[in-house]
């Protein structure tokens, strides 16, 4: 092909051949077609889990790199589902790459890439990814410092564990908000979505910038729910009830990392 675009790493196969055809004005569908039937019904659904379970036959990922311009070993570094350097590769979820990042490889097209669950910002470039504008996060650099604490836990937990934690601290905070259980943390929030520009944070009206502004104190009762010591206490909190049930030994903990 006379256009044979670098895959980004991580790049799903769907995003990549998409940007592939692209380039070469042809339709995605034909182009998966020209590879392997089979991959048409995985493109249409963005399907790389699928895919992961089905390989390519081996003529269809040569067929992939003559078309592509990149060696097997090089698609299989970039596209995880290939598979081709050993394992299924594929994890975590597939969503919209950092703009910042696609700019800096002079890639105008929308990428989708696999992410660890807990990666909600681009550290390089200060911008949060889990909206549809990708948020610059530099009037709140503490959720940039917030990310990187996330960052050194996954180190140190599995990804089944800090995602049960992540979602744990998350609709704990959800429900806080609704009762306004702890003032401080509201006008906190309050405050860093008037440093974004944004309106009130308000989760039945937008998930996407209550956590952005929850963050730093998301990352915080995540790593409490992490932990083997404070992980049954932190349940209590999580179970229905108006105020949520705290011991005064968890109460008093809560305060002092929130600072309260």
């Amino acid at each position: 092909m006379p256009f044979t675009p670098r895959p980004v790493p991580g790049e799903t196969v769907a995003s990549y051949l998409t940007r592939l055809a692209d380039a070469n004005h042809m339709k995605p569908a034909d182009l998966a077609e020209y590879i392997w039937p089979g991959l048409v019904r995985f493109l249409r659904r963005h399907d790389d889990f699928g895919l992961g379970r089905n390989p390519l036959p081996t003529a269809a990922l040569e067929r992939l790199a003559t078309f592509s311009g990149r060696s097997l070993n090089a698609l299989g570094r970039a596209l995880p589902t290939l598979s081709i350097t050993g394992g299924n590769g594929v994890s975590g979820r597939a969503a919209a790459a950092c703009r910042s990042c696609l700019a800096h490889r002079a890639v105008s097209h929308q990428v989708l890439q696999h992410r660890p669950s807990h990666q909600h910002v681009c550290l390089r470039h200060g911008r949060w990814l889990d909206d549809e504008g990708q948020t610059q996060l530099f009037p709140v650099p503490e959720v940039i410092h917030a990310q990187r604490r996330l960052l050194r836990l996954a180190r140190h937990r599995t990804s089944a564990q800090l995602h049960y934690a992540e979602l744990s601290a998350r609709e704990v905070l959800r429900r806080w908000h609704r009762i306004n259980r702890y003032p401080e943390l509201g006008v906190r929030w309050h405050r860093r979505a008037d440093s974004l520009g944004e309106d009130q944070p308000d989760p039945d009206r937008s998930r996407a910038l209550f956590y952005l502004v929850v963050h730093p104190e998301a990352v915080t009762l995540a790593s409490m729910f992490a932990s083997p010591y404070w992980q049954p206490l932190c349940r209590a909190v999580s179970l229905d009830g108006n105020p949520p049930p705290e011991t005064p030994q968890l109460r008093d903990e809560l305060q002092r990392r929130f600072s309260l």
